[in-house]
């Protein structure tokens, strides 16, 4: 059997060779799988993983987003997230006097979405 983050590609069937899980997707297979893994399940759309990934939780969120149980959402209003790199379960609050003008959509993703409120000054420089 296939190892974690990999599984039996169909070409392959007759060796016992298995290939790597592609980055952005993922495979769970174990010791104890009963089974080839024929093909490797894809992270949700608007998240990412490294190749060879073994669980869905090592599919992270893009910026712009977070992730609720197994849904990827975007960033509510007046909030960000920069990278996938990290805390893919929260967003960020804008800094004080700053808002979003709606959601992030990961169109614009960084701190620099939260744009100065109206009759406040930018002193980000």
């Amino acid at each position: 059997t296939c190892g974690p983050g990999q599984f039996k590609a169909a070409e392959s069937q007759g060796d016992y060779s298995c290939d790597d899980c592609p980055k952005n997707t993922y495979s769970q297979a174990d010791k104890w799988a009963p089974f080839y893994l024929t093909s490797c399940a894809d992270c949700p759309a608007n998240s990412n993983s490294d190749k060879k990934s073994d669980s869905f939780k090592d599919c992270k969120s893009n910026a712009g987003y977070y992730i609720e149980g197994d849904l990827v959402k975007p960033c509510p209003a007046d909030t960000y997230k920069d990278s996938s790199q990290y805390h893919d379960y929260a967003c960020y609050n804008c800094p004080a006097g700053t808002i979003t003008n709606g959601t992030t959509n990961g169109a614009e993703v960084a701190r620099i979405a939260c744009l100065p409120a109206a009759g406040k000054h930018n002193s980000r420089g």
